[in-house]
């Protein structure tokens, strides 16, 4: 016997040399299974078996046309009515996309390359990055006060002391958190500094700054590492000020870890080398100004591992208990087993963000994620809260809002009209 199997159109054909005999053909997400079968429903032994393992399942079909088509292209079901009514934001206002393309700035690089000498200093006193020294006490003698800004050839505008027995000279950005007074040839002027300084403060890579200004990288990378003593500042000042729950109880909060920096130990024996650094981030929902970091302890892990896993008790508990306990919130994570602690004066909803297989009458499923989830809790008075609980509205780097904070604060055009924080770079 002979047979022929066309894998495109699904047909077949037999030649038997024995008569009345058929071959059949049955297609399964195994494979091609076929087997010859003669006119009395009995299958000849030995006659014909072939199976071709197939290596992934075909997708479904789709007809071009008809009503199969108009089933199978249905749109998904509507949620319904009660749904639709239960905000995702109950208090505050809804997180809406960041357009930093759209924002202005009161300087830009063409700005400070305009002005130069008595100009650019008032531009930069205005922006409260230089101090103003005039009528300050000389901080060399302490004794007299210092003079208004004067023109010298070869320094430039300083501000001089009275003394006689003194007579330092100042310079604008003296005692300057990020800029420097140094001398010598390669020693950079103010104007390049303030143009370094709006390279930094845009998130601008040290290379991108390099060819930007033309500026030596290690300049570059002095002012970077000094820049970021201001951002700490600025954070831990904002977060005294935070209270979760204070406006409204039961207001809604929301909370997500993030993995940066992994570092492997070299010449380490242990079956753990390598250590991430972990953040965790909490902010009522709807208040994007109410955001705190923590830092996560560090925990070690294996090389290839992909990640340091959720967050522990132990780095959560203290959290918790400091910033939530007797708060009347409603927090809302991913299905962290450690978020489940019991705090008092915290409710805790959580939604699953990825698939799940799981056991249905002894055999194994795959459960799809659910990224919104809606969830009732009775208060004391019998009366029922619903709330959607869903993806945090984090951003992927937690970091990311307190830094445009810290931008806007330093050179935003409209600073007086938003609760932004007070931020000055020059020495108190």
């Amino acid at each position: 016997m002979v047979c022929t199997i066309n894998a495109y159109s699904g047909l077949s054909a037999a030649w038997a040399s024995k008569p009345n005999t058929y071959c059949f053909v049955c297609f399964n997400s195994f494979g091609v299974q076929a087997k010859a079968v003669t006119a009395e429903n009995r299958t000849v032994p030995g006659l014909f078996f072939a199976t071709a393992m197939a290596k992934a399942k075909a997708a479904p079909f789709v007809p071009k046309m008809g009503k199969l088509r108009h089933v199978l292209k249905r749109e998904a079901p509507q949620k319904t009515t009660a749904w639709q009514k239960i905000p995702y934001v109950r208090h505050g206002s809804p997180t809406q996309k960041s357009h930093p393309e759209r924002t202005k700035w009161s300087q830009t690089l063409k700005s400070i390359y305009q002005n130069s000498g008595r100009k650019l200093i008032d531009m930069l006193r205005k922006e409260k990055i230089l101090k103003q020294w005039n009528g300050q006490p000389c901080p060399f003698c302490v004794e007299s006060k210092l003079r208004r800004l004067r023109f010298f050839s070869s320094r430039g505008f300083p501000n001089q002391c009275r003394r006689k027995s003194c007579r330092q000279y100042v310079m604008p950005h003296a005692f300057h958190k990020v800029f420097s007074t140094c001398g010598g040839k390669q020693a950079p002027d103010l104007q390049d500094q303030a143009a370094v300084l709006i390279c930094l403060a845009c998130e601008s890579a040290k290379a991108t700054a390099h060819k930007l200004t033309g500026k030596n990288h290690k300049m570059i990378g002095d002012m970077s590492r000094k820049l970021a003593f201001p951002k700490k500042e600025c954070v831990e000042k904002q977060d005294k000020n935070i209270k979760f729950g204070e406006s409204k109880p039961w207001k809604g909060a929301e909370g997500d870890e993030v993995d940066f920096r992994k570092e492997i130990v070299d010449g380490a024996t242990s079956a753990t080398p390598a250590t991430f650094e972990q953040w965790a981030g909490f902010q009522e929902r709807g208040d994007n100004k109410t955001l705190m970091l923590f830092r996560l302890p560090t925990r070690k892990t294996h090389k290839r591992a992909p990640g340091p896993g959720p967050i522990l008790q132990i780095g959560y508990k203290k959290i918790a208990m400091k910033h939530f306990k007797d708060r009347k919130i409603i927090l809302h994570t991913d299905g962290a087993k450690d978020y489940k602690l019991e705090v008092p004066g915290v409710w805790h909803d959580n939604v699953v963000h990825k698939p799940k297989r799981v056991n249905r009458v002894s055999k194994m499923v795959w459960i799809k994620p659910k990224h919104v989830r809606l969830y009732s809790h009775e208060m004391k008075d019998g009366t029922k809260v619903f709330v959607k609980c869903g993806t945090p509205m984090l951003a992927n780097s937690p970091c990311v809002s307190e830094e445009q904070d810290f931008q806007d604060a330093l050179f935003k055009d409209d600073r007086s009209s938003q609760s932004l924080p007070v931020v000055s770079l020059a020495p108190q």
